[in-house]
């Protein structure tokens, strides 16, 4: 006896009352898309927001948390002198003058109480080196090069820059800070 193949019946180009082929459909598509979605963000993605947060370990400034308070020089800083919050969560802790005659601005982090030092000096040959720049002071970080600085503490330098540039023709220092001297980092 021969076998004898039957034809496959044809299939139907749509089944209408197939809900897992649909949600198998579904699935593939919202995989992919999910995938491509993901794709995306990856590729612009820098890591979680670190803006305005401390890098490293929270230490507080110590040595400077010792020198007296320049209440002078702390006039500078207008309303924020007093602990007002400068920029997000960084505020004024304390100001006082460094051996060398600068001015040294310890800044809290709010949330970490962390603490971040700037200097100011008087304008001068150094002045290549300095975060932001005002008509008569340089704003630095310590034993630091520009490039060096963290993204927080440059924002951070640029708001401590603009609150100095409107109170420095105004509040006169006892002691003008001397410019910079030349720091090697190597």
């Amino acid at each position: 006896m021969a076998h004898e193949r039957s034809a496959a019946p044809e299939r139907p180009t749509r089944e209408p009352d197939a809900p897992a082929n649909r949600r198998g459909f579904l699935s593939r598509l919202l995989g992919a898309s999910g995938g491509l979605f993901g794709a995306g963000l990856l590729a612009g993605a820098r890591g979680p927001s670190t803006e305005g947060r401390m890098y490293g370990p929270v230490r507080p400034a110590e040595a400077a948390l010792q020198r007296p308070r320049a209440e002078d020089a702390a006039a500078l800083l207008g309303p924020y002198r007093d602990g007002r919050v400068v920029e997000r969560q960084w505020a004024v802790g304390h100001v006082a003058r460094g051996g060398d005659g600068q001015i040294i601005i310890v800044l809290v982090d709010g949330e970490t109480n962390g603490h971040a030092e700037l200097e100011l000096w008087g304008r001068g040959a150094g002045d290549g080196q300095a975060l932001q720049q005002t008509r008569r002071y340089a704003l630095h970080l310590p034993g630091a090069q520009v490039a060096e600085a963290p993204p927080h503490l440059q924002t951070i330098a640029a708001r401590v820059a603009a609150i100095v540039r409107r109170h420095e023709a105004t509040t006169p220092l006892q002691a003008t800070p001397p410019a910079r001297r030349g720091v090697d980092f190597a």
